[in-house]
């Protein structure tokens, strides 16, 4: 087998460049047949995952955070390749559904010699997701909380907060209809948060029951609701304890999701943001062979 390992050198504000020496010693360890393939500008690592994917046993490493990965997922999927996740961004958010928490060194030799389990995923639109996909004031704070991440003097976690605040002072929630399999729903809604992990935004529990195994999406739906009230939700966000928030907030699954706006909508893609006025979820039933270690 044929190890690539394509890390964002950018990513947790220089984290996963200082991880390249210790992949390099553990690959030596290990003795295998390895390739270490720095990323250098948005979208390299979708080409460099198409590259490798040509050839066969392929196992390829995202180093970096969620947009790494959903970069490298981009390149892969319905390759024979299989996908491992160093995770060394600001929120790593899909691994806190699938990996337990391990230093580095242990992390990258139970990757190395991990076993594979098919995973399923989402597509929106023309694009692949593997953790959380929105719509709404959670899309506009990703998009927001980018630009302070740029600040070296803002630490990554206080960014994401920052741009809460800073976000609710021009924000106005979407008029939309969504079709959920078939059901429709027209409101005036806060966010819809699609996926099959359980955390985003840097570790919000939005999806707490999600299972990457399972057929469906799980969706979370936010209704409107006063300034006031998104200060108080986003805590119990947090802890994944709003559906106790039942006025507001309402839990569907399903697999084939449909949204509509007369407005462009700002859209969340495993921390990646894109616009658009109609949006098209679909599951993508066991597609990407997905490295899993024993904890």
């Amino acid at each position: 087998m044929k190890h690539i390992f394509i890390v964002n050198p950018t990513s947790g504000k220089g984290y996963a460049k200082k991880l390249i020496p210790i992949i390099y010693k553990i690959c030596i360890q290990e003795n295998i047949n390895y390739i270490i393939e720095p990323t250098e500008y948005p979208g390299h690592a979708t080409e460099i995952a198409k590259k490798h994917c040509l050839e066969e046993d392929v196992r390829l490493y995202a180093v970096g955070g969620d947009g790494t990965l959903n970069e490298v997922l981009n390149g892969m999927v319905y390759s024979s390749c299989s996908l491992a996740v160093i995770p060394a961004g600001s929120g790593n958010d899909f691994i806190k559904t699938v990996y337990s928490s391990l230093n580095a060194d242990k992390l990258i030799t139970s990757l190395i010699n991990g076993k594979t389990k098919l995973i399923n995923i989402g597509k929106v639109n023309n694009k692949y997701f593997i953790n959380i996909s929105s719509v709404g004031i959670d899309a506009e704070i990703a998009y927001n909380a980018k630009i302070f991440k740029r600040n070296p003097l803002i630490p990554s976690k206080l960014s994401y907060f920052l741009s809460i605040f800073t976000t609710l002072i021009n924000y106005s929630s979407y008029n939309i209809e969504i079709h959920i399999d078939g059901t429709c729903i027209n409101d005036k809604v806060l966010l819809i948060a699609i996926g099959n992990g359980k955390y985003y935004g840097g570790g919000m529990k939005v999806l707490p029951y999600a299972n990457p195994f399972n057929n469906n999406f799980d969706i979370c739906i936010v209704k409107n609701m006063s300034k006031l009230n998104i200060l108080r939700l986003f805590p119990v966000l947090i802890k994944g304890n709003h559906e106790t928030l039942k006025d507001y907030v309402t839990f569907y699954k399903g697999s084939n999701i449909q949204i509509y706006s007369k407005q462009n909508m700002k859209i969340n893609i495993d921390g990646e943001i894109f616009e658009n006025e109609n949006v098209k979820f679909e599951m993508v039933i066991k597609k990407v062979n997905f490295v899993f270690i024993n904890t």
